[in-house]
């Protein structure tokens, strides 16, 4: 794609290609959109928006206590194993998926153990810590995660 602008010199109009969105970003900025603009009241700070697959209805779960553990919402109530933020959703989130912890004011994501594996922002699963950034897409079994800052 090219857009026409003017030389500086003689207003000459010259074709000037413009950067290529690589599409995996553009997916990102999608569904960023689609969250946003599904929500009833926008975050005031941190925030992780979720959704699974089983549900119409996007989620927010506005941040604050770290580390903050994410997963599946038991069947029978279990202090000890109940994530920070339970989701209610299908067997392929586990019970304790990944972790979101914050540091010197950059935040950073950390996969459990999972069965299904953590990704962020791609189709490969991340591997020990890894830095989060706003509009940063997190797929966690059937759910889907957008973190914002």
């Amino acid at each position: 794609m090219n857009s026409t602008i003017a030389d500086s010199n003689d207003r000459t109009p010259v074709d000037v290609p413009l950067p290529t969105i690589p599409a995996p970003i553009l997916e990102r900025l999608d569904l960023f959109d689609a969250f946003w603009t599904a929500l009833k009241v926008q975050p005031t700070g941190p925030a992780l928006m979720y959704k699974t697959i089983a549900e119409q209805e996007v989620h927010c779960h506005e941040l604050g206590i770290y580390p903050l553990v994410v997963g599946r919402k038991p069947l029978k109530p279990d202090p000890e194993n109940t994530p920070d933020l339970a989701i209610v959703g299908p067997k392929t989130l586990s019970k304790r998926h990944f972790l979101i912890s914050q540091e010197e004011g950059d935040y950073f994501i950390e996969d459990l153990g999972s069965t299904h594996h953590t990704h962020v922002s791609s189709e490969t699963p991340i591997a020990g810590r890894h830095p989060l950034r706003s509009g940063d897409y997190i797929i966690a079994g059937d759910a889907v995660f957008v973190f914002v800052d």
